[in-house]
């Protein structure tokens, strides 16, 4: 088996996801684009810029989800970025190799929509007006799910389990052994909860 890749340094990753990238902006009709790290945690993003146009090509993290859940994903964007101001995928998926590694790396490119985080305790009334009137337009959009389409159950399993889309993987190196036990009591509480309903 090859998977070196999570032994080389943080700066080698990145290279190397660049060059994938690369590849990925040719097999999506823009091979002299500039390309820029924006970020590099669950799944590497990098910032597009292709003339006036820019895009976030997202490469995720290898191995952590079926091909099915990514085109389902893109099949609901596509719908919502319709009539919503959401991320509209280009294209389809492009499945490319990332040296070091055995799982195929699928990447996708979106339509960027700027934007900041907004930490808990620090959005305005406005903000959670503007939200709330987000909120109930996304539940005015309707779609009927090909028969194809799949993505995760949020249960106990696919919030917390091995196969599950949040799982740390390699990221578990990470945290402590206290880091882990309060996770482990949260699971144990938010699980309990779900079996027990409303």
């Amino acid at each position: 088996m090859n998977n070196h890749f999570h032994q080389l340094d943080y700066h080698e990753q990145v290279r190397r996801f660049e060059r994938l990238a690369r590849q990925a902006l040719a097999h999506f009709g823009l091979p002299d684009a500039t390309l820029e790290l924006a970020a590099y945690t669950n799944n590497t993003v990098f910032s597009v810029q292709a003339g006036t146009d820019r895009y976030a090509l997202r490469m995720h993290r290898p191995g952590h989800k079926p091909l099915r859940w990514i085109k389902s994903e893109l099949m609901w964007l596509r719908t919502l970025s319709a009539e919503l101001r959401v991320p509209a995928p280009v294209g389809d998926v492009c499945t490319g190799g990332l040296d070091g590694i055995d799982t195929p790396v699928h990447c996708v490119l979106l339509t960027w929509v700027d934007g900041h985080p907004i930490l808990a305790g620090d959005h305005t009334p406005a903000q959670l007006q503007a939200f709330g009137a987000f909120a109930a337009q996304l539940h005015t959009i309707r779609f009927e799910p090909p028969p194809d389409f799949e993505r995760p159950t949020l249960d106990c399993g696919g919030l917390f389990g091995a196969d599950s889309s949040y799982n740390p993987g390699e990221g578990e190196r990470f945290f402590t052994a206290d880091h882990q036990a309060v996770m482990a009591e949260v699971i144990d509480q938010v699980c309990a909860a779900m079996e027990d309903g409303p």
